[in-house]
């Protein structure tokens, strides 16, 4: 996910319609999107839902915990290496 919304993805990632929605809901506020998306700001949030992303992991991808921990992975706002803007978010 940090170069790109991957196509396949293994089935302990599989979205459920319940955080389909927390996304689109994350999405749709626009002070969501001034915080962490400025580069999408006024556009519709389906096509930001398609062009960046928001992953629900079981655990903290970072210090392992067992919380359930949603990344924003924003590729508008990439490295020199091609490697997306990473943030921990709240949904």
């Amino acid at each position: 996910y940090s170069h790109e919304k991957a196509k396949k993805i293994p089935s302990w990632l599989n979205v459920d319609q319940t955080d389909r929605k927390k996304i689109m809901a994350f999405l749709e506020d626009q002070n969501n999107i001034e915080k962490h998306l400025p580069q999408y700001n006024g556009i519709d949030p389906k096509l930001i839902f398609r062009t960046a992303h928001i992953e629900i992991f079981p655990f903290h991808p970072l210090n392992f915990s067992k919380k359930q921990t949603a990344v924003l992975f924003n590729y508008k706002n990439s490295d020199i290496l091609g490697n997306a803007k990473t943030v921990v978010i709240e949904i």
